[in-house]
C-alpha cells in the first residue's frame, strides 16, 4: 500500500507540470461509474484520444484564465475551475455531482430540473447512451481546470437523460426519503 502510496505521490508531482495521471485518472473513472452506478447504468470505459483532447482543451483553459467549453462537435464536455488545493480534482467533481439534488428525470432535457438549480454537468455524467469518458487536469499560478469530454455526447434537447430499460443494474444508492426533499 506504500508503494502505491508513493508511486501516486510521484505521479501527481509531475502532473502538477505534465497534466492527469494515472491515479487521478483512475479515480475520475471510479467517480463517475459511482454516479451511474447509484442508478444502475452501465459504466463508462476510459477513452484516452478523448482523455488527450481534454488535456489539450485543459491547457488552453489554463493558458487563458477563461472557462468556457471547447465546442468540440459530437463530443460532450464538463469543465470547472477551482483554486489549486489538495484533493481539487475530486472537488470539482464534486461540484458536478452535487447537481443532482437538482436532477429529476421526469422530463426530457432540458426540463430536468426540480429547483431551476444547474443539472447540465450532472446529467452528462449519467446520460445513458455515453459509452466512454477522458479527462484532462491543468493548472495556472492559482487555479487548477478540470476538463471531461463523453462519447457519444449527451444532454440532446428532447430526450430523456435515461429509460427504465437503460437501468441494468440494481442501483447502488438509495433515494432520499419524501420528507427530506
Amino acid at each position: 500500500m506504500n508503494k502505491i502510496l508513493l508511486t501516486c505521490t510521484l505521479l501527481a508531482l509531475v502532473a502538477t507540470v505534465a497534466g492527469l495521471d494515472t491515479c487521478r485518472a483512475k479515480l475520475l473513472l471510479r467517480l463517475h461509474n459511482i454516479e451511474r452506478a447509484c442508478i444502475g447504468l452501465k459504466r463508462l470505459q476510459w477513452d484516452d484520444s478523448l482523455a488527450a483532447a481534454a488535456q489539450t482543451w485543459a491547457n488552453h483553459l489554463a493558458s487563458t484564465g477563461n472557462l468556457e467549453h471547447s465546442g468540440t462537435p459530437g463530443v460532450g464536455e464538463n469543465i470547472a475551475n477551482a483554486i489549486t488545493h489538495a484533493n481539487v480534482v475530486s472537488s470539482m467533481f464534486r461540484m458536478w455531482s452535487s447537481e443532482k439534488s437538482s436532477f429529476t428525470n421526469a422530463n426530457p432535457f432540458p426540463d430536468v430540473s426540480i429547483d431551476g438549480g444547474p443539472v447540465g454537468q450532472y446529467t452528462q455524467i449519467i446520460w445513458a447512451a455515453t459509452d466512454f469518458v477522458g479527462c484532462g487536469v491543468a493548472k495556472d499560478s492559482s487555479s487548477s481546470y478540470l476538463v471531461c469530454q463523453y462519447q457519444p455526447a449527451g444532454n440532446y434537447i428532447g430526450q430523456y437523460v435515461f429509460l427504465p430499460s437503460d437501468v441494468i443494474y440494481p442501483p447502488t444508492c438509495h433515494p432520499k426519503p419524501a420528507d427530506t426533499y
